[in-house]
């Protein structure tokens, strides 16, 4: 039996959410659709503790309540727009901070890292001079080299265009063992490669 890594149970916030339930399973890669204000995004923010709840949720047999706020956000973040970064820094530079970050950093990793991601040959670019396709994929890059357990992907088929979601799509395919990936979508087609398409009603 698989067992539960989330688990939200009768859940209430403001008219959003009502008595909601559900659960999600690591290793897998889900995504969640439904009509607009139906509370997808609500949810994420919920599961990220973006948003404090009186009803508490379990992550991990342990409830989000009792986990120290800082550790917990090594555990879960949320990819969406307020991620996309306007810095001056070139593109090495801020793949090289993130390994920092993770204490993995050398040269040799730090190229090996520019490589499989296919950002060598624009490893000297600024930040502020890529495209917004160029933003989004780097930063979603940052995300998979932070290591962490729960990512909470919301709506960027917003603004992402075909080509960057696939992309997107097929490297969490490649990195969703040992990880939960949750993604809001409202493009259907885009939950063809995810294993479990929810839809909330």
């Amino acid at each position: 039996m698989i067992k539960n890594y989330i688990e939200l149970n009768n859940i209430n916030y403001k008219d959003i959410l009502n008595n909601f339930s559900i659960s999600f399973s690591k290793n897998k890669f889900y995504t969640l659709t439904g009509a607009n204000s139906c509370g997808k995004s609500t949810l994420l923010r919920l599961i990220s503790n973006e948003i404090e709840l009186i009803d508490d949720i379990n992550l991990n047999d342990k409830l989000l309540s009792d986990y120290d706020k800082i550790d917990y956000k090594r555990i879960v973040t949320v990819f969406d727009e307020n991620n996309l970064s306007f810095s001056e820094e070139i593109i090495s530079n801020e793949i090289k901070l993130q390994l920092l970050k993770n204490n993995s950093y050398s040269k040799e990793y730090l190229k090996s890292t520019l490589l499989k991601y296919d950002l060598y040959e624009s490893r000297n670019r600024k930040i502020s001079n890529l495209s917004l396709q160029e933003k989004i994929y780097l930063m979603f890059i940052k995300i998979v080299l932070g290591n962490y357990e729960v990512i909470l992907i919301d709506n960027i088929d917003n603004y992402c265009d075909k080509e960057t979601m696939n992309i997107i799509i097929n490297i969490i395919n490649y990195i969703k063992n040992n990880k939960l990936i949750i993604m809001t979508i409202k493009d259907i087609n885009y939950s063809l490669e995810s294993d479990e398409l929810i839809v909330i009603n």
